[in-house]
């Protein structure tokens, strides 16, 4: 039963009415899309939600299913950034203010809301099921509302809450939305602002990772940038090359992320013991000592977190596993246990290098780094 109500949701992709390949501008905006859609999914597991499954690039820009299993509600996402300014009615709806001359009512099927709102009644023929949709922007609205205040003075809005004037607009070119003669729902659609620079997005998810590591996962506080960073690469894949024609299956598969699969991730996490403080204060020694300058510490720091994202997919490069492989001999064919991280970079350029001249010496001290610190957990182990 679960698999056919899901298979019978993701069938509705290949509707026309409902598809939007989006483009060159939207592309400008995929990193605000991701980061707001990681953000959500962390609120999601701090809040104790049972489920969820996140559908990327096939409804809009993200859907949120409230199970992977058996789903009963979808809510619709489009996640749009905006550079300067506020939203404007027109640029939301298409449809001008309510003052000016008639309308022609059909332009809402090209705005924002009215592709939204399409996505959200495409499901009214699937049995106890419910839909709706969110606009999410990092920048206010600018049109009145009929609490007397405008758009911009709230953070969240349903489009219920409108001005007479400006629902009843908005109501009757909905209404052109719909083939069987129904009345539109406004209300099925909300407009949310989020605090999220486009500019410093990342900077903003990982403060919101490490709070969150920090309160679920004290432990694993300091790995925030290497999970996200590893997330982020597999939503990236999940959110390319959609074809609504494939199967239900497939579409699951390229474009789908479940709590299971999230969970998932946060348990290889804690399997991973936090060495980034470990890493760091080895780093400074080297760079105090003069063994690596500054510009080649920023690159050695940037390949320690690109292997701690590997570890965090289960895939890692051949050339680091290569050579971690001889590293370990290498390490444990002598007596280390009192030397320095700068005697033991040292000697380990000394005697290894030459084997790996492929390799940039920042990439050479990050494995070496990295490869001590495995050694060291395999003493403290014995």
């Amino acid at each position: 039963m679960s698999c056919q109500k899901l298979d019978e949701i993701l069938r509705l992709a290949s509707n026309k009415n409902i598809s939007d390949t989006g483009g060159a501008q939207a592309q400008k905006g995929i990193s605000f899309q991701q980061v707001w859609a990681l953000t959500r999914m962390f609120d999601l597991e701090s809040t104790g939600a049972n489920d969820f499954l996140f559908l990327f690039e096939i409804y809009q820009d993200v859907a949120e299913l409230d199970s992977s299993t058996l789903p009963t509600n979808i809510t619709i996402y489009q996640a749009k950034k905006k550079d300067r300014g506020l939203w404007t009615w027109n640029e939301l709806t298409k449809l001008g203010k309510p003052s000016s001359n008639k309308k022609d009512l059909s332009v809402i099927e090209s705005s924002p809301i009215g592709k939204l709102y399409a996505n959200v009644i495409a499901f009214n023929s699937i049995e106890d099921f419910s839909s709706s949709g969110v606009f999410v922007t990092n920048a206010h609205c600018n049109f009145p509302l009929k609490s007397r205040q405008n758009a911009s003075q709230v953070t969240s809005v349903n489009q219920s809450c409108f001005e007479d004037t400006y629902h009843d607009l908005l109501s009757e070119a909905l209404t052109t939305l719909h083939t069987g003669g129904e009345k539109a729902c406004p209300s099925w659609i909300d407009i949310r602002r989020v605090p999220i620079d486009p500019e410093s997005s990342h900077t903003y998810l990982q403060g919101h990772v490490f709070d969150f590591l920090n309160k679920h996962y004290p432990q694993n506080a300091n790995q925030a940038k290497s999970l996200i960073e590893a997330l982020l690469v597999h939503i990236a894949k999940l959110s390319v090359n959609t074809d609504r024609s494939l199967p239900p299956a497939e579409l699951l598969t390229r474009h789908g992320f479940s709590r299971t699969e999230f969970k998932s991730r946060l348990e290889t996490m804690e399997q991973i013991p936090d060495h980034e403080a470990l890493l760091v204060d080895g780093l400074n020694t080297l760079q105090k000592e003069g063994i690596v300058g500054f510009i080649e510490s920023t690159k050695v720091k940037a390949k320690l977190t690109n292997i701690s994202v590997q570890k965090l997919q289960a895939q890692m490069d051949p050339d680091y596993t290569n050579f971690l492989a001889d590293y370990i001999k290498w390490f444990f064919s002598a007596d280390r246990s009192s030397d320095s991280i700068q005697q033991i970079v040292s000697a380990a350029e000394n005697d290894l290098a030459s084997d790996y001249s492929l390799l940039t010496r920042d990439i050479f001290i990050a494995y070496v780094l990295s490869g001590t610190i495995q050694c060291v957990d395999q003493i403290s182990a014995n």
